[in-house]
Protein backbone atom coordinates (compact mmCIF):
# COMPACT_ATOMS: atom_id res chain seq x y z
CA UNK A 1 0.00 0.00 0.00
CA UNK A 2 1.12 2.98 -0.93
CA UNK A 3 2.34 5.83 1.85
CA UNK A 4 0.79 9.15 1.65
CA UNK A 5 3.16 12.23 2.73
CA UNK A 6 1.31 13.93 4.98
CA UNK A 7 1.25 17.80 4.20
CA UNK A 8 1.95 20.18 6.99
CA UNK A 9 -0.76 22.25 8.33
CA UNK A 10 -0.38 25.61 9.69
CA UNK A 11 0.06 24.35 13.09
CA UNK A 12 2.97 22.62 12.38
CA UNK A 13 3.99 25.71 10.38
CA UNK A 14 4.12 27.39 13.35
CA UNK A 15 6.40 25.07 15.54
CA UNK A 16 8.75 24.78 12.58
CA UNK A 17 8.80 28.85 12.71
CA UNK A 18 9.05 28.91 16.45
CA UNK A 19 12.11 26.45 16.76
CA UNK A 20 13.62 28.85 13.92
CA UNK A 21 12.79 31.33 15.85
CA UNK A 22 14.28 29.91 19.30
CA UNK A 23 17.75 28.95 17.61
CA UNK A 24 18.15 32.71 16.15
CA UNK A 25 18.39 33.64 19.71
CA UNK A 26 20.11 31.00 20.82
CA UNK A 27 23.02 31.68 18.32
CA UNK A 28 23.26 35.51 18.80
CA UNK A 29 22.90 35.23 22.78
CA UNK A 30 26.35 32.86 22.07
CA UNK A 31 27.46 35.41 19.97
CA UNK A 32 27.49 37.99 21.69
CA UNK A 33 28.53 35.87 24.63
CA UNK A 34 31.76 35.42 22.69
CA UNK A 35 31.80 39.10 22.05
CA UNK A 36 32.36 40.13 25.47
CA UNK A 37 35.01 37.76 26.43
CA UNK A 38 36.89 39.04 23.24
CA UNK A 39 36.16 42.54 24.56
CA UNK A 40 37.14 41.55 28.28
CA UNK A 41 40.66 40.32 26.83
CA UNK A 42 41.46 43.11 24.75
CA UNK A 43 40.59 45.61 27.76
CA UNK A 44 43.04 43.42 29.75
CA UNK A 45 45.73 43.44 27.29
CA UNK A 46 45.74 47.41 27.87
CA UNK A 47 45.47 47.11 31.58
CA UNK A 48 48.34 44.73 31.69
CA UNK A 49 51.49 45.72 30.22
CA UNK A 50 54.96 44.09 30.35
CA UNK A 51 53.36 42.08 33.55
CA UNK A 52 52.84 44.92 35.53
CA UNK A 53 48.99 46.44 36.16
CA UNK A 54 48.55 49.67 34.90
CA UNK A 55 46.55 52.17 37.59
CA UNK A 56 43.48 54.22 35.81
CA UNK A 57 45.69 57.70 35.26
CA UNK A 58 44.11 60.81 37.18
CA UNK A 59 43.90 64.09 35.39
CA UNK A 60 47.77 64.94 34.35
CA UNK A 61 49.71 67.42 36.13
CA UNK A 62 51.40 69.66 34.52
CA UNK A 63 54.91 68.05 35.48
CA UNK A 64 53.72 64.51 34.05
CA UNK A 65 53.30 66.41 30.67
CA UNK A 66 56.93 66.94 30.34
CA UNK A 67 58.57 64.06 29.04
CA UNK A 68 62.19 63.81 31.08
CA UNK A 69 64.59 61.53 31.28
CA UNK A 70 65.69 60.50 34.79
CA UNK A 71 68.06 57.38 34.85
CA UNK A 72 66.92 53.97 36.37
CA UNK A 73 68.72 52.02 38.87
CA UNK A 74 71.84 50.57 36.72
CA UNK A 75 73.72 53.98 36.70
CA UNK A 76 77.15 53.75 38.06
CA UNK A 77 80.35 55.84 38.34
CA UNK A 78 81.13 55.72 34.09
CA UNK A 79 77.44 57.33 33.97
CA UNK A 80 78.63 60.34 36.37
CA UNK A 81 81.77 60.86 34.21
CA UNK A 82 79.56 60.69 30.82
CA UNK A 83 77.17 63.08 32.22
CA UNK A 84 80.18 65.58 33.75
CA UNK A 85 81.23 65.95 29.78
CA UNK A 86 77.60 66.59 28.79
CA UNK A 87 76.96 69.24 31.55
CA UNK A 88 80.53 70.02 32.33
CA UNK A 89 79.33 74.57 31.65
CA UNK A 90 76.57 73.44 34.25
CA UNK A 91 78.03 71.96 36.59
CA UNK A 92 80.61 74.62 38.19
CA UNK A 93 81.37 73.52 41.45
CA UNK A 94 81.52 77.19 43.57
CA UNK A 95 81.60 77.10 47.57
CA UNK A 96 84.18 77.83 50.24
CA UNK A 97 87.24 75.69 49.07
CA UNK A 98 86.68 76.08 45.22
CA UNK A 99 86.10 80.09 44.31
CA UNK A 100 84.83 81.21 40.79
CA UNK A 101 87.09 81.87 37.90
CA UNK A 102 87.79 85.34 38.17
CA UNK A 103 87.40 85.44 34.10
CA UNK A 104 84.17 83.89 34.03
CA UNK A 105 81.56 85.41 32.42
CA UNK A 106 77.93 84.04 32.25
CA UNK A 107 75.17 84.79 29.40
CA UNK A 108 72.63 86.39 31.04
CA UNK A 109 69.08 87.63 30.76
CA UNK A 110 66.86 89.76 32.43
CA UNK A 111 64.12 88.39 34.15
CA UNK A 112 61.33 89.75 36.74
CA UNK A 113 60.80 92.65 34.43
CA UNK A 114 64.03 93.92 34.51
CA UNK A 115 65.02 93.62 38.03
CA UNK A 116 67.40 90.31 38.12
CA UNK A 117 69.53 88.44 35.95
CA UNK A 118 70.28 84.64 35.34
CA UNK A 119 72.17 82.66 32.32
CA UNK A 120 70.40 82.44 29.38
CA UNK A 121 70.15 78.64 29.44
CA UNK A 122 68.17 78.38 32.96
CA UNK A 123 64.94 80.72 31.46
CA UNK A 124 62.95 78.27 29.30
CA UNK A 125 63.49 75.70 32.16
CA UNK A 126 62.71 78.14 35.20
CA UNK A 127 59.22 79.19 33.22
CA UNK A 128 58.11 75.65 32.95
CA UNK A 129 59.31 75.13 36.71
CA UNK A 130 57.15 78.51 38.14
CA UNK A 131 54.06 77.60 35.29
CA UNK A 132 53.99 74.01 36.98
CA UNK A 133 54.03 75.28 40.49
CA UNK A 134 50.74 77.68 39.20
CA UNK A 135 49.37 75.05 37.80
CA UNK A 136 49.63 72.98 41.19
CA UNK A 137 48.17 75.81 43.49
CA UNK A 138 50.82 77.88 43.89
CA UNK A 139 53.09 81.12 43.61
CA UNK A 140 56.80 82.11 43.71
CA UNK A 141 58.84 85.69 44.23
CA UNK A 142 62.41 85.53 43.21
CA UNK A 143 64.46 86.92 45.96
CA UNK A 144 67.67 86.71 44.04
CA UNK A 145 69.38 85.51 41.16
CA UNK A 146 72.58 86.39 39.12
CA UNK A 147 74.77 88.16 41.87
CA UNK A 148 78.41 90.05 40.25
CA UNK A 149 81.02 89.94 42.72
CA UNK A 150 80.96 94.06 42.83
CA UNK A 151 77.52 93.14 44.49
CA UNK A 152 78.57 90.56 46.56
CA UNK A 153 81.28 92.31 48.24
CA UNK A 154 78.69 95.19 49.11
CA UNK A 155 76.14 92.36 50.82
CA UNK A 156 79.03 91.32 52.30
CA UNK A 157 80.40 94.60 54.08
CA UNK A 158 76.60 95.53 54.96
CA UNK A 159 76.14 92.80 56.68
CA UNK A 160 79.73 92.64 58.55
CA UNK A 161 78.34 96.27 59.51
CA UNK A 162 75.44 95.15 60.85
CA UNK A 163 76.88 92.91 63.04
CA UNK A 164 79.41 95.38 64.18
CA UNK A 165 76.79 97.55 65.34
CA UNK A 166 75.40 94.81 66.87
CA UNK A 167 78.65 95.01 69.38
CA UNK A 168 80.63 92.15 67.92
CA UNK A 169 84.24 92.83 66.78
CA UNK A 170 85.58 93.31 63.31
CA UNK A 171 87.03 88.85 63.59
CA UNK A 172 83.75 87.87 65.22
CA UNK A 173 81.58 90.11 62.98
CA UNK A 174 82.53 88.82 59.62
CA UNK A 175 82.32 85.33 61.23
CA UNK A 176 79.09 85.86 61.65
CA UNK A 177 78.36 86.96 58.26
CA UNK A 178 79.90 84.36 56.73
CA UNK A 179 76.97 82.02 57.88
CA UNK A 180 74.39 84.00 55.74
CA UNK A 181 76.82 84.80 53.02
CA UNK A 182 79.47 84.13 50.79
CA UNK A 183 82.73 85.93 50.12
CA UNK A 184 82.99 87.55 47.45
CA UNK A 185 84.64 85.11 44.27
CA UNK A 186 82.91 81.95 46.09
CA UNK A 187 79.23 82.77 46.00
CA UNK A 188 77.14 80.47 43.37
CA UNK A 189 74.85 83.58 42.23
CA UNK A 190 78.11 85.23 40.32
CA UNK A 191 77.25 82.08 38.15
CA UNK A 192 74.06 82.82 37.43
CA UNK A 193 72.91 79.98 38.08
CA UNK A 194 71.55 79.92 41.22
CA UNK A 195 67.92 81.59 42.45
CA UNK A 196 66.90 82.08 45.52
CA UNK A 197 63.14 81.58 45.42
CA UNK A 198 60.72 82.30 47.93
CA UNK A 199 56.67 81.47 48.24
CA UNK A 200 54.57 84.35 47.91
CA UNK A 201 52.90 85.18 51.00
CA UNK A 202 56.06 84.79 52.97
CA UNK A 203 59.02 86.16 52.04
CA UNK A 204 60.93 85.77 54.66
CA UNK A 205 64.38 84.00 53.97
CA UNK A 206 65.14 81.74 56.56
CA UNK A 207 64.72 77.73 57.40
CA UNK A 208 60.81 78.37 58.34
CA UNK A 209 60.87 78.51 54.31
CA UNK A 210 60.58 74.46 53.84
CA UNK A 211 57.41 74.33 56.45
CA UNK A 212 55.63 75.91 53.08
CA UNK A 213 53.48 73.48 50.84
CA UNK A 214 54.94 75.74 48.31
CA UNK A 215 58.27 75.24 48.94
CA UNK A 216 57.88 71.53 49.47
CA UNK A 217 56.32 71.26 46.31
CA UNK A 218 59.16 72.52 44.77
CA UNK A 219 61.63 70.58 46.68
CA UNK A 220 60.06 67.31 45.35
CA UNK A 221 59.50 68.63 41.54
CA UNK A 222 62.24 70.74 40.73
CA UNK A 223 64.61 68.45 39.26
CA UNK A 224 62.36 67.61 37.22
CA UNK A 225 63.36 70.70 35.52
CA UNK A 226 67.09 70.87 36.16
CA UNK A 227 67.26 72.47 39.54
CA UNK A 228 68.21 70.85 42.67
CA UNK A 229 68.43 71.84 46.52
CA UNK A 230 72.00 72.81 46.56
CA UNK A 231 72.12 72.88 50.30
CA UNK A 232 70.13 70.37 51.67
CA UNK A 233 69.77 69.70 55.72
CA UNK A 234 71.60 66.56 55.91
CA UNK A 235 74.10 67.42 53.61
CA UNK A 236 75.49 70.83 55.39
CA UNK A 237 78.70 69.11 56.63
CA UNK A 238 79.85 67.94 52.86
CA UNK A 239 78.16 71.67 51.24
CA UNK A 240 79.35 73.76 53.99
CA UNK A 241 76.45 75.69 54.10
CA UNK A 242 73.68 75.43 56.31
CA UNK A 243 70.08 74.10 55.14
CA UNK A 244 68.55 76.91 52.47
CA UNK A 245 65.21 75.56 51.66
CA UNK A 246 65.07 78.26 49.68
CA UNK A 247 68.71 78.17 47.05
CA UNK A 248 68.12 76.12 44.13
CA UNK A 249 71.06 75.53 41.58
CA UNK A 250 70.40 74.76 37.74
CA UNK A 251 72.51 71.97 36.34
CA UNK A 252 69.90 70.27 33.67
CA UNK A 253 67.47 67.85 33.72
CA UNK A 254 69.10 64.89 33.06
CA UNK A 255 72.17 66.01 35.42
CA UNK A 256 69.16 67.35 38.14
CA UNK A 257 67.51 63.50 37.39
CA UNK A 258 70.69 61.71 38.28
CA UNK A 259 71.26 63.51 41.53
CA UNK A 260 67.93 63.03 42.54
CA UNK A 261 68.30 59.45 42.41
CA UNK A 262 71.40 59.12 43.47
CA UNK A 263 70.96 61.56 46.27
CA UNK A 264 73.69 63.13 45.78
CA UNK A 265 74.95 66.96 46.29
CA UNK A 266 77.39 68.53 44.02
CA UNK A 267 79.98 67.27 46.04
CA UNK A 268 79.54 63.77 46.29
CA UNK A 269 79.35 64.57 42.26
CA UNK A 270 82.67 65.79 42.14
CA UNK A 271 84.02 63.31 44.95
CA UNK A 272 82.57 60.69 42.53
CA UNK A 273 84.41 61.78 39.62
CA UNK A 274 87.42 62.12 41.46
CA UNK A 275 87.49 58.10 41.63
CA UNK A 276 87.60 57.87 38.38
CA UNK A 277 90.81 59.45 37.96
Amino acid sequence: MAVQKRTPNQSDRRRHTGRMRRKRILYCRLLLFFLLLLLLGLGAAFVVQGGKKQEPQSTLKAEEMEVIHVPDDTVTESRADGLYEEYRDLLILVNKENPLDFTYTPKLRWICEGRLQIQETVYEDLVELLKAGEEAGYTYWIASAYRSREYQEELMEAEIEKNREAGLESKEARKKSEETLMEPGYSEHETGLAIDILVSGNPVMDIHQDEEPGNQWLREHAFRYGFILRYPEEKTDLTGIRYEPWHFRYVGREMAGYLQQQDLCLEEFYQLLQKQV
